[in-house]
């Protein structure tokens, strides 16, 4: 059984904030979570229509929003396929800020966030992924 120390640990959490996919992936989260804020605020056009209602929005969009954080944790631990995955969430999220920014509509000012920040991590996701000796399989 090994032996985990405080010293161990803190070494392993800066080896992980070091990582520019992990770092641009958490603040991709944090700009998708301030998005559906502003989407629900601004009170968009399509919450009433495609939802039916702020509530159900909210509680969809919030669900949804579980599927990245796993696939951040997968990232965290070096697994391909959440690489892959990944960078179709960051494919997503930079096609859902072109369309806001495009029409300009609620959500605008976050959708250039999801734009640039989704573009760094495709960026650094496909870096890591390309070098074999920083990733597990």
């Amino acid at each position: 059984m090994e032996m985990v120390t405080l010293k161990s640990r803190r070494r392993e959490v800066i080896k992980m904030i070091k990582r520019r996919a992990v770092l641009v992936f958490a603040l991709l989260l944090l700009a998708h979570l301030i998005h559906v804020f502003e989407e629900a605020f601004g009170k968009a056009y399509f919450i009433e229509g495609l939802y039916n209602g702020l509530s159900n929005f909210l509680i969809i969009n919030f669900s949804l929003l579980l599927i990245p954080i796993i696939l951040l944790y997968f990232v965290f631990l070096k697994k391909k396929i959440a690489y892959y995955f990944s960078i179709i969430y960051a494919g997503i999220m930079i096609v859902d800020g072109l369309d806001h920014v495009i029409r300009w509509y609620a959500g605008f000012y976050s959708g250039f966030a999801l734009i640039v920040l989704g573009v760094f991590l495709v960026y650094y996701l496909y870096k890591e992924l390309k070098n074999p000796t920083e990733r597990k399989r």
